[in-house]
């Protein structure tokens, strides 16, 4: 079953990003994930949602999303 979560970065930017996470990778709110970003292929992210089915209103192709290169963290640094 694919896995997709939704990440922040701690940067200005003022929206989230959209990853799929890779077969048998799991992970939940509050993590760090390492990500592939724009020209750089390790950025370190925080886990703000995690989605086992993408919301209707997604209107991105799936096919296009990047995945999570590691999981960072073994247990959430922060809660919802």
């Amino acid at each position: 079953m694919s896995c997709w979560v939704e990440v922040l970065f701690n940067i200005p930017l003022h929206m989230s990003f959209t990853y799929k996470l890779k077969q048998g990778q799991t992970c939940s709110v509050g993590m760090r994930v390492e990500v592939p970003f724009g020209r750089r292929q390790k950025v370190t992210s925080y886990v703000i949602k995690v989605f086992e089915k993408l919301p209707e209103s997604f209107n991105f192709d799936i096919s296009k999303l990047k995945e999570v290169n590691r999981i960072i963290d073994k247990e959430p640094i922060f809660d919802e």
